[in-house]
Order: C-alpha cells, then structure tokens, then sequence
C-alpha cells in the first residue's frame, strides 16, 4: 500500500510541476487583460511565450507585481515598460532565468535571483528614475545592450549603485567594449568579472 501511495504522490508532483507551465503570449495593458493573467495563477511559472506588459493607470501595481512574481523562468521574449514617467517600476526578484528581457522602467531595475539571460535591453526613456540595478546573481548573459543600439553597454546615468557581482563574463569587442555608464561616484560592483577569453587567454576588457 505504502509503495502505492508513494507512486500515486509521484504522479501528483509531476502533474502539478506540469500545469505549471504556459506557452500561450500573454500581453498585459489594461484592467481586463491584467485580470485574464492574474487568472492563469501558477501555470506561468514556466512560460515558454512572450510576455509583453505596458503599465496603465486602470492596472493595479498589486495585480502586476503579483503576476510577475509568478513567473520564475521565461523560455520567450521579456518585455516591460511602465507606460509613463509616473507608470508602475516593479521588481522582478523571483525571475532566476530568461532568454530576451527588454526594460523601459520607471524606477530602479532589481533581478535578485536572475542567474542567467540571453540579452538585456535597458532602455533610458525613464533614465532619471533609474536610481540602481541589482543583478547581483547574474552568471551568465550573452549582452547588454539599449535602446540606442550599443551593444555590450550598460547606460544608467542618474544610478548610484549597480550589482553584477557574479558576473564573470561579458561580449567585449575593441570596437565595442563592454561599458557601464552610471553617475558619478557610483558603486559598481563586478567583483567577478575576469578578463580572459572563452579558451582561457588573458585579454582586455
């Protein structure tokens, strides 16, 4: 009977593990389709589609952040942008791996438990309220890049604190360098960021 019941459990744990995954695009950018989401509750925990969000006034920041709580990893494209200077800057604190995430946020940019992506596009309509980014978890990523088109470039010029403390690696080219433009006088931290190549030859950053 015991054998039973373990293999029954078994079956139950796989059963949830796979409801817990959503291939459908979800786009938030207003109240009714902030509802539809928040209705899909645990199944995007593991999207394998787009997500694309533009905050609105009629979005409650509770629903959103709710939401993007949920989500741990993203097999799709990442999108955020909170609509305005005043729109909603949510932290994304839960979300340990992804593939594209583009950010046009209104506030300071926290991945706490992002440990891996293919490329991060910050985009600087907001620059001012961009105060810090903490991705201090982060190992591995293929770029940085924005919205003017830099590659390898990190521009946050009103941030006072950036975190990429377990960063090892980054794409670095002589005609386009990995950079981090922040304010002056600010903490950088890239503790771990080493200066060798994929085969292990020292180079310049």
């Amino acid at each position: 009977l015991q054998v039973e019941l373990d293999a029954l459990e078994a079956d139950l744990d796989d059963l949830l593990v796979s409801n817990n995954v959503y291939a459908t695009d979800v786009t938030i950018t207003d109240a009714a389709s902030m509802a539809s989401a928040l209705a899909l509750g645990n199944k995007v925990a593991l999207m394998n589609a787009t997500v694309t969000i533009t905050d609105a006034s009629t979005v409650s920041d509770t629903d959103l952040q709710t939401f993007i709580d949920r989500i741990k990893t993203m097999n799709g494209n990442f999108d955020y942008s909170s609509g305005s200077a005043t729109g909603y800057a949510p932290t994304f604190d839960n979300m340990v791996s992804a593939k594209a995430i583009t950010l046009t946020t209104a506030g300071d940019i926290s991945f706490k438990a992002l440990t891996s992506a293919t490329t991060i596009t910050i985009n600087d309509a907001y620059t001012t309220k961009n105060t810090s980014l903490d991705m201090g978890a982060l190992t591995s990523l293929t770029s940085f890049t924005n919205d003017d088109g830099d590659t390898n470039t990190i521009e946050l010029t009103s941030a006072t604190n950036v975190d990429l403390a377990s960063l090892t690696r980054h794409a670095s080219t002589s005609s386009a360098p990995f950079t981090i433009i922040t304010k002056k006088g600010a903490t950088v931290d890239i503790s771990s960021l080493d200066d060798v190549s994929t085969a292990g030859k020292q180079e310049d950053l």
